[in-house]
Order: C-alpha cells, then sequence, then structure tokens
C-alpha cells in the first residue's frame, strides 16, 4: 500500500521539488501552503513533510499534533539552520526527524522510510487497545519493568560520542564487537545498541555488525543507533537501510542523543507488546479454555509437522484416551463436577508425560498424547502408566466424597515406513503431509479403532492397533 505523505511549504519552488521527488519515489503526496494545514490533515497522512519555507515550523508541529489526536503522524522538518540548539528545539517540540535543507535525495528517502516503518507499531498498538476496550476487554495490567541495557559498541576504548547521556532507568555499558555476538552475550537481553561507525573505526567488520545483530535470535528484535560522522549521510543511508532504528551525527547536542535513545528504548517496548499481544492471540486460539490444553487444531498440526519430520528409524506412537462412564458422571454429579474431572484427568496425562510429549483435548472427554519418539514397547508402558495414574486417583469433591475415573486408551505406532505405505495406498506422492490428504486421519482413526476395542473388552484398559 502506497504511503501518503502531506508536504507543507510556503514556496512554490520547494513544494515542487518536494512533490517531484516523493513522487517518483512512489508515495501519494498531497501539497499544501502553512496556512492550508487544516485541509491537508483531515485525512490523516502516513507522514508530514515540514518545508524550509514555513517561517516557524517549530510552532506549527503543535498545531499538527493537535489536530491528528492520537494518531499523530511522524513529522520531519527540513530546515536551513540545523544547529544543535535548532534541531532540538524541533524535536522537543514533537518533530520526528530534522535535516539539512538542501536535501541529499538518498538520506532523505532513508530517513523518511525509517520514520514511517518505526510510527507503524505505535499505530498498530493503538488500534488494538481501541478494539480491546470496544469488545469491553480491560487492558493488561502494567507489569514491573526491570532496569533496561544500553550497550555502547565501538572497538576504540575512548568512543567518539565523548559527552554521554545518563538515562533514567537504563545500565549502560561498552564492549567490543566480538563481545556481542560471543555465546555468553545471548543470555543477557539487550534493549538498544549503539553501534561507533565514525571516522578510522567504521570499518568492514564493524558496519556488518548491524545486518549480524538483526539476523540473530537474541538480538533480532533490539533498537539500534548508529553513530556517524556529521557529513556522512551514505553512512545515515546504509544504516537505516540495512535495519538501524537510528542515525544519529555526532555534532548533536547531548539533549538530543537522549531523546532519541529515549525513543529507540519507547519503540522497542511498544514492539515487544505487540509480540506479546500476538502470542497471547495465538495461544488463545490453540488452547482449550477449560483444560489449559492444546485443542484439536493444534494437535493436528504438531501431528503432520511431525510426521513430515520423520526419519525412516524414528517410530512415534500416538494414543486416544477417552474418560469411562463419564456421561454417568455428568448425569450423577452435575457439569460442574464433570469439568473437574476433566482438568483433573488433564493434570495427571500431563504430569505422568514428558515435556517433549504432546497432550492435547480432542473435544468432549477424548484426549490425545504423542510421543514424538518412542517404541511399541514404550509406548505400551506409557500407556499403562497413565491409565495407572488416573485410576488410582479418585476425584475428591467438596462435599468430602470421591468420584472413581478410570481411562481406556488406543494405541498406534507410526514412522516413515508406514506413512509411506499409507500414502502409496492413497497414491500421493507430494512429500509434505497435509492435513487435507488423509494420512493424518488414517494415524488417528487407527488410535481411534484401538479404543473402542478397548472399551468393548471392559474399559480402563489399553488396546494397541494392528
Amino acid at each position: 500500500m502506497t504511503s501518503r505523505v502531506a508536504i507543507i511549504e510556503d514556496s512554490s519552488v520547494a513544494r515542487m521539488l518536494l512533490s517531484s521527488l516523493l513522487t517518483a519515489g512512489h508515495y501519494d503526496v498531497s501539497v499544501g501552503a502553512s496556512s492550508e494545514t487544516d485541509a491537508l490533515l483531515e485525512l490523516p497522512p502516513d507522514a508530514v513533510l515540514l518545508g524550509p519555507g514555513v517561517e516557524d515550523a517549530v510552532a506549527l508541529i503543535p498545531a499538527i499534533r493537535t489536530k491528528t489526536g492520537a494518531s499523530a503522524p511522524p513529522i520531519l522538518v527540513l530546515s536551513r539552520d540545523t544547529a544543535p540548539a535548532q534541531r532540538l528545539a524541533a524535536l522537543q517540540a514533537g518533530a520526528t526527524e530534522v535535516l539539512r535543507y538542501p536535501i541529499d535525495a538518498g538520506h532523505f528517502l532513508a530517513r523518511l522510510r525509517s520514520v514511517i516503518r518505526s510510527a507503524e507499531p505505535f499505530r498498530e498498538l493503538r488500534r488494538r487497545r481501541v478494539a480491546s476496550m470496544q469488545f469491553g476487554f480491560a487492558e493488561s495490567a502494567a507489569t514491573f519493568e526491570r532496569q533496561k541495557r544500553l550497550v555502547l559498541v565501538s572497538e576504540n576504548a575512548e568512543p567518539s560520542m565523548i559527552d554521554w547521556p545518563d538515562l533514567p532507568g537504563v545500565r549502560q555499558e561498552r564492549c567490543g564487537r566480538r563481545e556481542v555476538l560471543s555465546a555468553d552475550a545471548q543470555t543477557r537481553q539487550v534493549e538498544a545498541f549503539v553501534l561507533d561507525w565514525s571516522g578510522t573505526f567504521s570499518t568492514a567488520p564493524v558496519r556488518q555488525l548491524l545486518p549480524e545483530l538483526r539476523a540473530r535470535v537474541h538480538t533480532r528484535h533490539a533498537g539500534i543507533v548508529v553513530l556517524h560522522d556529521p557529513d556522512d549521510d551514505l553512512a545515515a543511508v546504509q544504516a537505516l537501510d540495512n535495519g538501524a532504528t537510528d542515525a544519529v551525527p555526532l555534532d548533536v547536542a547531548r539533549e538530543e542523543i537522549a531523546l532519541r535513545l529515549e525513543r529507540v528504548l519507547a519503540l522497542k517496548g511498544v514492539k515487544d507488546t505487540l509480540r506479546r499481544s500476538t502470542e497471547a492471540s495465538v495461544e488463545l486460539a490453540v488452547r482449550d479454555s477449560l483444560t489449559g490444553l492444546y485443542n484439536r487444531r493444534y494437535a493436528e498440526a504438531y501431528l503432520a509437522d511431525l510426521v513430515s519430520d520423520r526419519a525412516a528409524d524414528q517410530a512415534f506412537a500416538l494414543m486416544i484416551a477417552d474418560i469411562d462412564h463419564f456421561k454417568a458422571i455428568n448425569d450423577t454429579y452435575g457439569h460442574a463436577v464433570g469439568d473437574m474431572v476433566l482438568r483433573k484427568v488433564a493434570d495427571q496425562l500431563c504430569q505422568q508425560t514428558r515435556a517433549v510429549d504432546l497432550v492435547a483435548r480432542l473435544g468432549g472427554e477424548e484426549f490425545l498424547i504423542v510421543l514424538a519418539e518412542s517404541n511399541l514397547a514404550q509406548a505400551r508402558h506409557a500407556a499403562d502408566r497413565l491409565r495407572n495414574r488416573v485410576g488410582r486417583s479418585p476425584i475428591k469433591l467438596d462435599d468430602g466424597s470421591e468420584v472413581a475415573v478410570t481411562v481406556s486408551l488406543g494405541l498406534s505406532m507410526g514412522d516413515a515406513r508406514m506413512i509411506e505405505r499409507l500414502r502409496g495406498e492413497r497414491r500421493l506422492t507430494a512429500p509434505a503431509i497435509g492435513l487435507g490428504d488423509g494420512i493424518l486421519s488414517d494415524l488417528i482413526s487407527r488410535a481411534d479403532r484401538a479404543l473402542y476395542r478397548a472399551k468393548a473388552l471392559g474399559r480402563n484398559q489399553v488396546q494397541v492397533a494392528v
């Protein structure tokens, strides 16, 4: 989707130049003078560009933020005066970025891409919160915030940035490139890295650290700030286009460095919140709300991956456990007790299986247990252990009485050879195992038939599929 940029500029020549540059960059552009600001912002753009001809851009910034409200877009200020004090005044007023005019086109477009990209997590978090409130969901309680870690990475014992600011709640450290990439560093969470690309320290290995940090699991979500020489626009472009959160010239004021680092840490916090929200949503989608076990949807996806990953000599076991006489329990004691029985049995099954095994609720009183690497003797022993554990643990009710509970289990074994045999019977040639090709249904049906035989033979026993 094309990003929309509103250009506010009082010089017709500058308006034309900026509009042409952004149009060539495939942006949707709206243009107007500062007197037309309200009209330009009727439909909130993805970014606002204040041109060099706006007489008092700093005073206009708060008005733009007020007009656009909670969905305030990033604001880029182009100015012929980018002295540290003027830059800081614009940033403190609410500008997202301040760039020198006349602009370097490559640097300008890299900055624009970066600020639009960084603004999206804030908008997404706001959308999710609004949607949650509309559904009546309470906002998550605030959690304890540990001290954040900020690591300055420099091959020089005395880094170029001399006037380094202190930030409340942030622990600052210095280390070299090799330390950051060491195995020990993987166990320590870092909120942001600052990479020194200035002067003689801007070597190829130092610059290669940026994509390395973005590629590694333990650092890919951290904020990354690159320090570069004031006139080295190319370094800023390379940093931003390779995944840096911000690129900061070394001639900025100490207060600007602090402000930028605070914004980088805030962005990291918002992204972390979004990831946790997504993970929680996925967890809700794949968990059974009553027992806390994985549900059938997850179990089938898990089995599909397990089956497709089997080596020829790696067997796995699949069991279906069914609570005996569960309807009678519900009819005699009520559904509240029935729910208690389901939860207790689920807990007992989990307690008697390994962390690498899967226990899922298929629905009703049926459970699926998958032992990823197990031969028949091991699986049979595990099934008997599960049956005995449940049968020897009656459910205690509030009135002191007990409900005897037993389970019947159907056990089937699988390996790559068996899968290929089933595939051959179905004349399937695709290498991947999918939920729709019938193979998984066959695997579950084999265990289900063994379960029915266990029921027919008197319940509270294990039967193996033949």
